[in-house]
């Protein structure tokens, strides 16, 4: 599968949750589909989320990939779009 489509498919997962869409695709692919070594990992947690707890929950799966798993490198930070801090608008319920 190509890197975006790989992302898509985890994405998916994480985001639904184990819908019976999700179901069918934990039960079609395998995680040598994956190329991408990190999306095999978090595919292969999240399978085995759903077959042994019957839920799938992307703060576990983050947790099982390991600490920096979902590390950004420095070279491709600056090909992200800029996140800004929303504003704080603090009211005193006078007006």
């Amino acid at each position: 599968m190509r890197q975006d489509i790989e992302a898509s498919v985890i994405g998916g997962l994480l985001i639904g949750g184990l819908t019976p869409t999700a179901s069918d695709v934990l039960a079609t692919l395998d995680p040598e589909a994956f190329s991408i070594p990190l999306y095999r990992k978090a595919f292969e947690v999240i399978r085995k989320q759903a077959r042994n707890r019957n839920l799938i929950d992307a703060l576990m799966v983050a947790e099982a990939c390991g600490r920096g798993a979902f590390h950004v490198n420095p070279d491709d930070q600056q090909k992200l779009p800029e996140c800004r801090k929303p504003e704080r608008i603090c009211r005193n319920g006078r007006g």
